[in-house]
C-alpha cells in the first residue's frame, strides 16, 4: 500500500506538471543553456592555449564547490511544498505516505537536477571521463541531500493549531532583547522576488566576468570584478535604506526600539550578504591563484566603508513595494534618494577602482582592509549620529512614509 501510494502521488504530480504552465522550469532551462555556453567557450579558449591539463583532483575540489551556492539558492528561492494541496487532500493518502513521497521525490525534483546539469559539460570536458562521471554523481547526491535538508528546514507542518502564548514565550520577545528586528531584514529579503532580483542580477554578471577574466589571464589577474562581486550585493541592498520599514513605520515607532538599532541590524544583514559572496569566490581565488587576503580585504572594505556610506541617509526614502513587479518598477524611492544612492554607490566603488593604478596591489588591499576595519569598529557611534539627524526632522520623514 505504501509503494502504491507513492506511485499514485508520483503519477498525479507528473500529470499536474505537464498540464500546468511551468515558467520556473523554462527559467531553469535558460540558465542551464547559458552556463553550458560559457563552459564550452572557456573550454575552447583554454584548449587553444594548451592549458587543459589540470589535475583531476583539483578540478573535482573546485567543481564540488558548486554545492555551496546551490544550497544557498535553494534556501532563498525554494518554496515550501510539504503541505498537501486541496487536490491531494481529496485522495485517500495518509500523512506518512505523503511525507515519504516528499523525501523520495527529491531524487527527480528539477531544483536538485539543475546544478548537476549545469556542471555536466565542465566535468566531462575538463576531466577524464571516469573522474567526470564520479564528480557528477557526487554533485547529484549532494544536491539531493541539500534539497532534503531544505525541505526539512522549511517544513510548515500539517496546519497545526496555533499555540497559546505562554509567559515564557512572551518574555523571549521582550522589546529590548532578541534579534526580531534582524528578522525583518532576512524575512523581507527571502519573501520579495523584487529584492532578490535587484541583488542577484548584476552580481551574477560581475561574478561571470570575474571567472572569465580569471580563465583568460596569463600570469596576472586584475581583481576588480572580484571586488564588485563582493561589494555590489551589499550596497545595492543597503541603498533602499529604511524603505522596507517605512511600510509599517507607524507601528515600529510605537515600540521602544531605537533607530540606531534598526540601522545596525540592517548593516549586519547587508554585511552578511557580502560575506556570503566573498565565501563563494574563495574556491575560484584558489583556482586563479589570487591571494586569499584579497576577498577578505574587499569584504572588510564593503562592511566598514561601503555599507556605512550608503546608509548615511537611510531614513530619506519612500515605502518599498516588496511584492510589486520586478522589472521597470521605480516605486519605493523618491527621486532625491535615488540620485543620492546612485552617487553613493559610485563613490564607494571608486577607491578599489583607482588605487590599483597608483599603488601596488598589496598596499591597495591593506588600505581598503584598514579603512573597513576602522569603520566596523566605529559603526555604533556612526549610527547614533545618523539617528540624531533623523530625529531632528523626524516628522517630515514620517509624513513622507505615509504619502503612498
Amino acid at each position: 500500500m505504501k509503494l502504491g501510494a507513492i506511485r499514485l502521488l508520483s503519477r498525479l504530480r507528473f500529470r499536474q506538471f505537464f498540464r500546468q504552465k511551468n515558467k520556473g522550469l523554462v527559467g531553469k532551462i535558460i540558465i542551464i543553456a547559458y552556463f553550458w555556453f560559457l563552459e564550452l567557450m572557456f573550454f575552447f579558449m583554454i584548449r587553444e592555449e594548451g592549458g587543459t591539463g589540470f589535475p583531476p583532483l583539483l578540478l573535482a575540489f573546485i567543481f564540488l564547490g558548486a554545492i555551496v551556492p546551490d544550497a544557498l539558492i535553494k534556501i532563498i528561492f525554494e518554496h515550501d511544498q510539504t503541505v498537501m494541496d486541496p487536490f491531494i487532500r481529496t485522495r485517500p493518502i495518509s500523512q506518512s505516505s505523503w511525507d515519504r513521497f516528499q523525501s523520495v521525490s527529491q531524487f527527480w525534483r528539477a531544483s536538485n537536477l539543475a546544478m548537476p546539469l549545469i556542471m555536466a559539460p565542465a566535468c566531462l570536458l575538463f576531466m577524464p571521463i571516469g573522474w567526470g562521471l564520479a564528480t557528477l554523481l557526487v554533485l547529484y547526491l549532494f544536491s539531493v541531500f541539500g534539497g532534503f535538508l531544505v525541505m526539512l528546514f522549511k517544513h510548515r507542518g500539517n496546519y497545526p493549531l496555533e499555540k497559546r502564548v505562554s509567559a515564557k514565550t512572551a518574555r523571549s520577545f521582550r522589546p529590548g532583547g532578541g534579534h526580531h528586528i534582524f528578522g525583518i531584514q532576512s524575512r523581507s529579503f527571502l519573501r520579495s522576488k523584487r529584492l532578490k532580483t535587484s541583488v542577484f542580477l548584476l552580481t551574477g554578471v560581475f561574478f561571470f566576468q570575474f571567472i572569465s577574466q580569471g580563465l583568460g589571464s596569463i600570469g596576472h589577474f586584475d581583481s576588480i570584478f572580484l571586488c564588485f562581486t563582493i561589494l555590489y550585493p551589499s550596497i545595492v541592498l543597503a541603498q533602499w535604506g529604511m524603505s522596507i520599514e517605512a511600510n509599517s513605520f507607524s507601528a515600529i515607532w510605537t515600540k521602544p526600539v531605537s533607530i540606531s538599532r534598526l540601522l545596525t541590524d540592517k548593516f549586519l544583514f547587508s554585511a552578511l550578504i557580502g560575506v556570503i559572496a566573498a565565501l563563494i569566490t574563495l574556491p575560484f581565488c584558489v583556482w586563479f591563484k589570487i591571494p586569499l587576503y584579497a576577498p577578505l580585504a574587499y569584504a572588510l572594505f564593503n562592511t566598514g566603508v561601503g555599507i556605512l556610506f550608503i546608509l548615511v541617509d537611510a531614513y530619506n526614502c519612500m515605502p518599498f513595494d516588496l511584492f510589486g513587479k520586478t522589472f521597470f518598477n521605480y516605486q519605493g524611492s523618491a527621486s532625491t534618494f535615488k540620485a543620492s544612492a546612485f552617487l553613493a554607490i559610485l563613490v564607494v566603488m571608486l577607491p578599489p577602482l583607482i588605487l590599483p593604478f597608483i599603488l601596488p596591489e598589496w598596499v591597495t588591499l591593506l588600505i581598503l582592509a584598514a579603512c573597513g576595519l576602522a569603520g566596523l569598529l566605529l559603526h555604533r557611534p556612526y549610527f547614533r549620529w545618523v539617528e540624531r539627524k533623523f530625529l531632528n526632522n523626524r516628522y517630515k520623514y514620517m509624513e513622507k512614509y505615509l504619502s503612498i
